[in-house]
């Protein structure tokens, strides 16, 4: 039988847009914020896909 993980579940897709968006790619800051639906480097404004 397969083990389950206790908690919220995360999609895979969800998972790996966490883990771009956690660092600016074109300044390199971590200051990610998140407004009218789009994600965004709170250093140098760059919008983020």
């Amino acid at each position: 039988m397969a083990r389950r993980r206790k908690g919220p579940e995360k999609a895979m897709e969800d998972v790996q847009r966490e883990e771009m968006q956690r660092k600016c790619p074109e300044c390199g800051s971590t200051e990610i914020e998140h407004d009218h639906g789009e994600y965004y480097c709170g250093k140098c404004g760059m919008v983020l896909e």
